[in-house]
């Protein structure tokens, strides 16, 4: 896992393209509010995307999103469910992951070898802080790729 401060760390294409749309939003703050995204503009990557809230009552993450794609390449459908709701090890990974971004409110990426659901297809996740009211991370954007020979 490492933080992010230029798109030339980050691998896939696609998830440069969504770095960089993300920083646009920024305009010179830490991170953008939740209610600057726009699920128009977020078609190009909207089957791969999760988009989380974190709870501090329970101290977990709530999926309102999890693309198509995403639960189709997983093999689970994760709309309305905790990152809890994984495996054990897979659940503490994602928990570890999301709460880095919160804490720091940097962008992460993240190109585990062996992560449970994905061990023998690499990929790589993109995660960056939103905010509801741009007081802290309270929110995530979140896209994940498998990566492509030559990747």
């Amino acid at each position: 896992m490492s933080f992010l401060s230029a798109t030339k760390d980050i691998v896939t294409p696609e998830l440069r393209e969504l770095f960089a749309f993300w920083h646009r939003l920024c305009d010179g703050r830490p991170w953008p509010l939740r209610a600057q995204l726009d699920i128009i503009d977020l078609k190009p990557w909207l089957g791969q995307i999760a988009m989380l809230d974190y709870e501090r009552d329970r101290d977990d993450y709530f999926y309102r999103v999890f693309g198509s794609e995403l639960a189709h390449e997983l093999s689970a459908e994760m709309t309305n469910r905790w990152v809890s709701d994984w495996e054990p090890a897979l659940a503490a990974d994602l928990k570890r992951q999301y709460d880095k971004v919160r804490a720091t409110g940097h962008p992460l990426v993240v190109c585990p070898e062996s992560e449970e659901l994905i061990r023998s297809r690499p990929f790589e996740r993109l995660i960056v802080p939103l905010s509801r009211s741009n007081e802290s991370v309270d929110c995530f954007l979140s896209a994940t790729y498998l990566l492509r020979n030559g990747d």
